[in-house]
């Protein structure tokens, strides 16, 4: 009931096409109710009393209720179709909206195959259960309840003895409930693990075929598909069961009133015109249980992707990157500690650094020191256990002050242009700029389209150098403050990384650097160096 509600309270935005939907099943019930005192009147066929002409006009109209029947239950699926696309539609975003909300070290511990299948099979499911909770088992609730209420002021006695079925049902709904909800859960799991195996497949194909893997993977493969396989035909399994079990039970006590009635008529206790509305009632319920039991069924399996969605929009405090304050000339950490990640534990910071334009300072320490860390850190993409990050005041005015530039860029499978402007208004004459300060212009005017050549999936034509230019390239776009390098040029050579760094501090003297490099020896240019050691930052004099 609580998942009922819950999905019910995500349509706010659309109660008047809600409301509309429910006004069209009104219109079904009351043709519904409509069939019965019809059903009645077919009495007068058996005692002979309704001439032909009279029996054909009769069929017409129960006919013609059928059909409007039908045309109103058609527009009611095809507008919850459309609420249920618009809902999926928002709940994707504030998906996007949670994943991006999280700090780097969070991305970073995700499965991009989980994530992927919460924002596809999980909302498909969701989207499905919506449709079946408005336009069937909410509608097939209320018409039971109708029907089967007609049916007891036609003939108590019958329902009465119906009734006495209704522990043995409830029982037996509850057991496929527990085993369908379970069945659900380990369907979902095992869907991630096909879309882990088929991600890590395609992602080291070119190893795999280096080393003549196919038959391993394979049988990876194989193994994987054949435990989703198995549990989602556990899931089909139960499922299904719902609808012959209530078919059958339907059976048993139609059998089972229909000779009871046939006493209950011979007695006098029960008339004929009563028998038949109450067969018409019973024989309108039986599509409505059906459906019933169908869309229960459906219910059941998407509260498991519900669950799984709600984890993904809880975004706890802990996960919230920190949010710069700004005051004053200089780049602080008060009192900072980041604790509880993978990586290094950083704690007791106490950092005044002023970014000076135009200098360059070099970031040490040895690997897990935390020097990626603390670039993140100052680039406010990680949280804060305790203490501030403060930018200076100068800087709340600009669109993206700090920029981190990490080692392996990510690149869209699309133009070189796109890569770079990155949805942003880029003139003709930025880009050329932050191409030439970045070396890039001869490998442009090579590519067959220039600017507009695509790049393919995570830049495969580009090499590791050049990669790590575009994204330096791409970095200088957004005019940051302070740059911050986290071993973005260890593909370059030695010599290219010093003309590099040499074009960047000539062409944007309004930028102050700090890079995280291993080849500190064969550069002579720092301002300083930051010493990242055993979670502590000192800051060094000139090199």
């Amino acid at each position: 009931m609580r998942f009922v509600m819950a999905l019910l309270q995500q349509l706010r935005p659309w109660r008047l096409r809600l409301w509309l939907a429910f006004g069209l099943f009104a219109a079904q019930l009351v043709l519904t109710l409509a069939l019965l005192p019809l059903a009645a009147r077919l009495e007068t066929v058996f005692t002979g009393k309704l001439t032909l002409t009279g029996m054909a006009g009769l069929l017409t109209v129960i006919c013609g209720v059928y059909l409007c029947r039908h045309g109103l239950e058609y527009a009611q699926k095809c507008l919850l179709e459309w609420l249920a696309g618009r809902w999926v539609l928002q709940l994707r975003q504030q998906a996007f909206a949670a994943i991006f909300a999280r700090d780097w070290l969070w991305l970073r511990r995700q499965s991009p195959e989980h994530l992927l299948t919460v924002l596809t099979d999980d909302l498909q499911v969701l989207r499905q259960a919506l449709v079946a909770l408005l336009h069937r088992f909410m509608p097939s609730l209320l018409l039971l309840a109708v029907l089967l209420g007609a049916a007891s002021w036609l003939a108590w006695q019958l329902m009465l003895l119906l009734l006495l079925t209704a522990p043995l049902l409830s029982g037996l709904l509850r057991l496929l409930s527990q085993r369908l909800q379970r069945q659900a859960h380990q369907q979902q799991n095992a869907l991630d693990g096909v879309m882990a195996e088929l991600n890590d497949t395609l992602q080291q194909r070119s190893l795999i075929q280096l080393y003549g893997l196919v038959s391993w993977r394979l049988q990876r493969l194989q193994h994987s598909h054949q435990q989703w396989f198995s549990a989602s035909w556990r899931t089909i399994c139960w499922r299904e069961a719902e609808r012959p079990l209530m078919g059958s039970l339907q059976v048993l006590a139609m059998a089972l009133l229909l000779g009871i009635s046939v006493w209950l008529v011979q007695q006098g206790v029960l008339t004929l015109p009563a028998l038949l509305a109450f067969a018409a009632a019973l024989a309108l319920a039986v599509d409505p249980a059906l459906w019933l039991a169908e869309s229960r069924a459906q219910l059941l399996v998407a509260q498991a992707s519900w669950e799984r969605l709600q984890q993904l929009l809880a975004v706890p405090a802990e996960t919230i990157a920190v949010q710069p304050v700004y005051a004053g000339e200089a780049v602080q950490l008060v009192d900072g500690q980041l604790t509880g990640t993978e990586t290094a534990t950083l704690y007791d910071l106490q950092l005044d650094f002023v970014p000076a334009p135009g200098q360059r300072w070099l970031v040490q320490g040895p690997s897990g020191a935390g020097k990626s860390t603390l670039l993140h850190l100052l680039a406010a993409r990680l949280p804060l256990s305790a203490g501030d990050l403060i930018w200076p005041e100068a800087w709340a005015a600009l669109f993206s002050p700090v920029v981190l530039v990490p080692q392996k860029a990510g690149f869209f499978d699309l133009s070189l242009r796109d890569n770079l402007c990155l949805g942003q208004p880029c003139t003709q004459a930025q880009l050329e700029d932050v191409l030439a300060v970045c070396q890039l212009t001869a490998l442009v005017s090579s590519l067959p389209q220039g600017l507009e050549t695509p790049l393919g999936p995570g830049a495969q034509r580009l090499s590791g150098g050049e990669q790590q230019r575009l994204a330096i390239a791409r970095a200088l776009l957004l005019a940051p403050r302070l740059l911050l390098l986290d071993e973005a040029t260890s593909e370059l050579d030695a010599e290219t990384e010093r003309r590099l760094l040499d074009a960047l501090q000539q062409a944007r003297p309004e930028i102050c650097c700090l890079v995280v490099s291993h080849r500190a020896g064969s550069l002579h240019f720092w301002d300083g160096v930051w010493q990242v050691k055993e979670g502590q930052v000192a800051l060094k004099g000139a090199v």
